[in-house]
């Protein structure tokens, strides 16, 4: 975080700016400090992989679970983990399928059998982008988001419920304290309220016109 802020203070006015790069490497450093290829102690390197594999370790026992991140590279690291290869991972990020080394709908369905039908395979790893549709894993009982994204709509959510099942579905997402987390966790409660509000009929009388004046001057 100091470094960037020292980039942008250390810059010429004229100089071009790439702010959506320099927000993405703050979320990379939330989920872990080797998307960045920072050089530290494993045990260091991502607060929130420790925080998954104590969950694992308690969970795996009796329920699977899927992990979502947006980066494809995290994935990567997380199949060098021994302790998380013992779960027996299915994957699926929208490269060449690691089940079957191809690419295509059939190996996407690969990953998603796997999950679904094999007892030993407890966990699921998939990226955002790759499984927002078109998947079924409800064989998933708690779903982990190691990332946050600006625009959650949802979907990867609905892979482990579907309207009428019986089974609670647990979703986590890991936010790190006083990070760029907690700040785009904020904007999507406040999106999510905001659609509320203006679809639903969720709100008061003085929201709802405060919300329409600040739609109605943007631009």
């Amino acid at each position: 975080k100091k470094g960037i802020l020292d980039n942008i203070a250390e810059s010429a006015p004229t100089a071009e700016m790439h702010p959506l790069a320099e927000l993405m490497k703050l979320k990379q450093c939330t989920t872990s400090l080797a998307l960045l290829k920072m050089e530290v102690p494993d045990k260091d390197r991502s607060i929130k992989v420790n925080t998954l594999k104590e969950y694992l370790e308690d969970i795996c026992e009796t329920d699977k679970v899927v992990v979502f991140t947006q980066f494809k590279t995290m994935v990567n690291e997380l199949l060098k983990d021994p302790e998380i290869m013992k779960y027996n991972p299915a994957v699926i990020t929208g490269d060449v399928n690691s089940q079957t080394g191809k690419t295509g709908i059939s190996d996407r369905q690969v990953a998603v059998n796997k999950f679904q039908e094999d007892d030993s395979c407890r966990l699921f790893i998939g990226t955002t982008g790759a499984c927002k549709e078109g998947l079924n894993l409800t064989a998933g009982s708690y779903m982990f988001f190691l990332d946050m994204e600006w625009n959650n709509d949802g979907q990867a959510e609905d892979r482990i419920y579907r309207i009428g099942q019986n089974k609670t579905a647990y979703i986590y997402y890991l936010v790190c304290k006083d990070t760029i987390d907690e700040v785009i966790y904020q904007v999507t409660i406040e999106k999510q309220q905001m659609f509320n509000s203006l679809i639903d009929g969720k709100g008061t009388g003085a929201s709802m016109k405060t919300m329409l004046k600040n739609i109605l001057e943007v631009g």
